[in-house]
């Protein structure tokens, strides 16, 4: 049985938080020595692009500023192209490209 959009929105959220907690406090260098942290991290980026390739068409259509393809592609490109992982592009995103998702996400679980 599919999950509604608001379980995978929740989810997303949910491993958005959890990015945060790893990331509390730590510098681009700490981050690049810590392998296990680089793991967990990637592997919550992951799991917000997998949830974000489940939400449904209806949701898609009513929220098109929601930055879906931008999410599920940085998941397909950690999942496929973990042999040409660069740490300063993921660092970036997290950076740059996780409080603007954040804010989206808020924004779609109020309208949803």
């Amino acid at each position: 049985m599919k999950k509604s959009d608001f379980v995978y929105l929740q989810d997303m959220m949910r491993a958005l938080k959890v990015i945060e907690t790893y990331l509390n406090g730590v510098s681009f260098n700490e981050f690049v020595k810590n392998q296990m942290r680089q793991d967990a991290t990637i592997r919550q980026l992951e799991i917000l692009g997998e949830a974000a390739n489940k939400l449904s068409v209806n949701f898609k259509q009513n929220n098109p500023d929601f930055p879906l393809r931008q999410v599920i592609s940085m998941r397909n490109f950690l999942i496929h192209g973990y042999d040409d992982l660069d740490l300063e592009i993921v660092w970036k995103t997290l950076q740059e490209n996780i409080p603007q998702l954040k804010s989206s996400l808020d924004k779609a679980k109020s309208d949803n």
